[in-house]
């Protein structure tokens, strides 16, 4: 593998390859087996709008340079297993990573087989990665704020078949409340559905610094990570083993793509997520 240069970021950290390519990591407790990243726009052959490291097939970027860029991002990172993918729909789906459904119409896939990396998309939704205590079984999480509303947590974590606090959690580069403008329909779907979130005080589930006005009149700023670790926390996994959050994709055109900043000129991240064998 490249020289690596390291920056912490409190539960995120900065990885620098020496062939230019950026990523973001957790920097949480478990092994070097669990391999985790978000990918940035750093390191990539893609020009224009999509300049860096586009990961994206569906974009209008140039085919030849996404698949360039995956092949230079597989090469680095060594990224072993089957490319398996999803079409990312906006839906609660988490799906096994089985030939089947390579392709299917999910936002959550999970694995316990070795050396299989679980992989989705984003440029502005919230990337989750998880693993267990045990590092035998892993899932990528596509949460966008559809999905989030819909339970696409709650599936996917429920679908790991595994005790709680055995979790450990990582969000990553996603929009942040200063840029994450929604409708007032929105915000009420969120604090309706926070009600039913039995586990956690009623303070934390309708903080006001969840939903702040927003400058534009009748709409409001949502945090969408505090969002999803109220998710988190409901279903019994210790905020002490939540990590990331830290991060905005809309804020930093440098090292993200956003699509709530570019709109269809935007290009994709990828977060990966794999069990390395041995």
């Amino acid at each position: 593998m490249p020289f690596e240069r390291r920056v912490s970021l409190m539960s995120s950290k900065i990885i620098k390859q020496d062939n230019g390519i950026v990523v973001i990591a957790p920097n949480w407790p478990l092994s070097q087996r669990i391999k985790a990243f978000t990918t940035t726009r750093k390191g990539g052959v893609s020009q224009g709008d999509y300049a860096g490291l586009n990961l994206s097939l569906s974009s209008a970027d140039r085919r030849e340079d996404v698949l360039a860029n995956r092949e230079r991002l597989r090469e680095t990172f060594k990224i072993p297993g089957i490319h398996f993918s999803l079409t990312q729909i906006h839906s609660n789906l988490s799906v096994p990573i089985l030939p089947e459904w390579n392709g299917a119409g999910a936002d959550a896939a999970y694995t316990s087989e070795l050396n299989q990396p679980a992989m989705i998309l984003t440029a502005d939704c919230l990337p989750i990665l998880i693993s267990n205590r045990q590092e035998s079984v892993v899932t990528a999480i596509h949460a966008g704020w559809r999905s989030l509303l819909m339970d696409i947590i709650e599936n996917s974590v429920h679908a790991l078949k595994q005790k709680s606090d055995d979790l450990f959690v990582w969000l990553g580069p996603a929009i942040s409340q200063k840029a994450f403008e929604i409708g007032p329909e929105v915000k009420s779907a969120f604090q309706y559905r926070n009600t039913l979130l039995k586990n956690i005080s009623n303070i934390e589930r309708d903080h006001p610094s969840l939903f702040i006005p927003s400058p534009n009149n009748g709409k409001y700023l949502a945090d969408i990570y505090q969002l999803a670790k109220l998710r988190l926390k409901n279903l019994g996994i210790p905020g002490t083993q939540i990590y990331g959050g830290d991060l905005c994709t809309y804020s930093d055109p440098s090292l993200f793509y956003s699509y709530r900043r570019d709109g269809v000129k935007s290009g994709r991240m990828a977060s990966y997520i794999w069990i390395q064998e041995g």
